[in-house]
C-alpha cells in the first residue's frame, strides 16, 4: 500500500488557493504543511514563491533560504534565492546565488541572463556581456538576447557592434521600441548620423506619438549640416511658451503664491540631495507634488488648476498654429501631470536631458537668486538645444537661452534637450518642474 505524507492534503489546498489569487490563505497553508513536514525543500521553495507574489519579501527570502540549506545541489533553488535577493536589493548575494545556480547547472539560462543584468547594474558591462553571449550561443532565439547583447556593448562603448547587435533584435522583433531607441543612440556615438537620422525615421514610423526619435532626429540633422531642417523641430519661438502666471483664487498676489509654494517645497518629506536617477547636481529635488494635494488646498493645488489651465491653451494653440508639425500632429487627446520641485544652491545644475515619457514639459519659477534677476550673463538660466554628453556630437548646435523669472512659467515640447546653468552665491534657486503625460 502507498504511503502519504501526512501534508500532502494541504499542500493540495495551498496550491488551490494560491491559483485563485487568495494568496494569504495560501501562505497560511504552506506554513501548515511546513510544520507537518519541516524537511521538505520544495515546501520551502513553495512557501518562498508564494511569499514573494503576496509582497512577503523577507519572510520570501527566509524561505528560500531554508529550501537551499536542504537542497544545496539543486540549480533552482539557488535561482530562487538570488531573485528574492537581488529584489531585496541585495545585489552582490544575489550575484552569488545565479553564479551558483550556474556551477550546479551551466544551462540554466534565467540565471545566466539574471546575473549579466547583475554584472550590468554594477558597471561590470564586460563580464555582463560574457553572460548574455553565452545565453545566445545556447539557444539563438532566446527573447531579448540580441537586445542584452546590445546593451552591454553599449556600455562598453563598442558603439557599430551595439547598433549591429540591436538591428539584428530589431529583425525579430521590429516593434521592439527599446531596441530602436538604443540603436539610434549607438549611431549617434559611433559618428554615423545618416544611419542615425534613418533610423529615428523607422523608429518614428513604429511609434508614431513617441517623442525620443524627435530628439534624435533634430540632433542626427545637425551633426549632417541640415540645420535648416533641424530648426523645424527645434522652433523655439513657436514651440516654447512663455507665460506669466496670475495670481490664483485665494490668493491676492503671485508673490503670496510663490511664498507658500516655497515653504512648501522645501518642508516636502520627498525632497532629496542629488538623486542618483535624476539630472540635478548640487542641489534637491522632490518626488510627485500633485498627486495628493490635500481636496484641492494648498499652493501645490493652486499651481495645478493654473498649469492645468495653461497646458489646455498651449496644446490648442499648437495645433491651430503648426498643425502639421510631427510633435503637434500626435499631441493627446486626455492626459495628466507629473510635478516635481528642484531646489539647487550655488554651482547646482542640471545637465542636458529631455523627458522621454512626457509630450509636453514645463517650469516654474518660484525662487531666484539675487545673481540670476541681475541678469549677470547666463547664470541660473535654461539653456535649450544642447544634446546629452552620453549622444555625442561635434557640431555648433541651436542654442535657446531662457532667463528665468519669478512667477514665469515655461512649457515646450518634451523631446527639447534642455539644462540649468550654475550660477554663485548663497541663496536657493527654487521651481518646480512637470510632464504633461498621456491617459493610460
Amino acid at each position: 500500500m502507498a504511503s502519504h505524507d501526512p501534508a500532502d492534503a494541504v499542500i493540495r489546498e495551498a496550491s488551490h488557493l494560491q491559483r485563485e489569487g487568495q494568496l494569504p490563505q495560501a501562505l497560511a497553508a504552506w506554513r501548515r504543511a511546513i510544520a507537518v513536514s519541516p524537511g521538505r525543500f520544495e515546501l520551502w521553495s513553495a512557501l518562498g514563491a508564494c511569499a514573494m507574489r503576496a509582497g512577503a519579501a523577507e519572510e520570501g527570502l527566509a524561505a528560500f533560504r531554508r529550501a537551499v540549506e536542504l537542497e544545496p545541489m539543486l540549480s533552482g533553488t539557488w535561482f530562487n534565492l538570488g531573485n528574492a535577493l537581488n529584489a531585496l536589493g541585495a545585489s552582490e548575494e544575489a550575484a552569488d546565488a545565479f553564479e551558483r545556480s550556474l556551477e550546479r547547472d551551466a544551462a540554466m539560462l534565467p540565471a545566466r541572463i539574471n546575473l549579466g543584468d547583475l554584472r550590468l547594474k554594477q558597471g561590470r558591462a564586460a563580464d555582463a556581456l560574457g553572460h548574455f553571449e553565452l545565453v545566445l550561443k545556447a539557444d539563438p532565439a532566446a527573447p531579448r538576447g540580441h537586445y542584452n547583447v546590445g546593451v552591454a556593448l553599449l556600455e562598453l562603448g563598442r558603439n557599430a557592434e551595439a547598433a549591429a547587435a540591436f538591428g539584428r533584435a530589431l529583425e525579430r522583433d521590429p516593434k521592439d521600441l527599446e531596441a530602436h531607441n538604443n540603436r539610434c543612440i549607438a549611431l549617434m556615438r559611433g559618428g554615423q548620423h545618416a544611419e542615425a537620422l534613418a533610423a529615428a525615421e523607422r523608429y518614428l514610423g513604429v511609434s508614431p506619438g513617441n517623442r525620443k526619435p524627435l530628439a534624435y532626429q533634430a540632433a542626427a540633422l545637425i551633426e549632417l549640416g541640415r540645420r535648416d531642417e533641424a530648426r523645424v523641430l527645434l522652433d523655439f519661438e513657436r514651440l516654447v511658451l512663455r507665460q506669466r502666471l496670475a495670481a490664483p483664487a485665494g490668493y491676492a498676489t503671485i508673490e503670496a503664491l510663490d511664498d507658500a509654494l516655497a515653504a512648501a517645497v522645501l518642508a516636502h518629506p520627498t525632497l532629496e540631495y542629488e538623486p542618483a536617477d535624476k539630472a540635478t547636481r548640487g542641489g534637491w529635488q522632490t518626488g510627485e507634488l500633485m498627486g495628493a494635494t490635500h481636496g484641492g488646498q494648498g499652493p501645490f493645488a493652486a499651481l495645478e488648476r493654473a498649469l492645468r489651465s495653461a497646458v489646455e491653451a498651449q496644446i490648442e494653440r499648437l495645433r491651430v498654429t503648426l498643425p502639421a508639425h510631427p510633435f503637434t500632429s500626435h499631441l493627446p487627446a486626455s492626459w495628466q501631470l507629473a510635478s516635481w520641485a528642484v531646489v539647487l544652491a550655488a554651482q547646482g545644475h542640471q545637465g542636458p536631458h529631455f523627458h522621454p515619457d512626457g509630450y509636453l514639459s514645463g517650469v516654474y519659477y518660484v525662487r531666484l537668486p539675487a545673481v540670476v534677476k541681475a541678469g549677470a550673463g547666463d547664470a541660473g538660466c535654461i539653456e535649450f538645444g544642447r544634446t546629452a554628453d552620453h549622444i555625442g556630437g561635434t557640431r555648433e548646435p541651436l542654442i535657446e537661452v531662457v532667463r528665468p523669472e519669478e512667477g514665469l512659467l515655461l512649457l515646450f515640447p518634451s523631446y527639447l534637450y534642455h539644462r540649468t546653468l550654475p550660477f554663485t552665491g548663497d541663496e536657493r534657486r527654487i521651481c518646480i518642474a512637470f510632464d504633461v503625460l498621456p491617459d493610460g
